[in-house]
């Protein structure tokens, strides 16, 4: 009986495995680093302030404490910014 595939087959179908678990390795490693990435983050990213606002001034020359504007100054890695509510 003759054989249906050639011998190279053998081999092919070894590196398309082997192609397959390595392209899988690829994209779940980047599907576990990018939402940690500075792209996704802005973690890098310089931000033009809305507002200027002195803190050399206000913090510094009145005496505020940072607290008063800045609310997870102590809990967080940033300091958030207290809202105004509206009347």
């Amino acid at each position: 009986m003759s054989q249906i595939f050639p011998k190279s087959a053998n081999s092919l179908a070894r590196a398309s495995i082997i192609l397959m678990v390595l392209l899988g390795g690829i994209v779940v490693t980047i599907l576990l680093t990018l939402p940690s990435s500075d792209y996704i983050t802005r973690r890098n990213m310089s931000r033009t302030q809305p507002v200027q606002f002195s803190h050399a001034h206000h913090a510094g020359g009145m005496g505020f404490d940072c607290r008063y504007c800045h609310t997870s100054v102590e809990e967080s890695n940033f300091a958030g910014i207290r809202r105004r509510r509206r009347a």
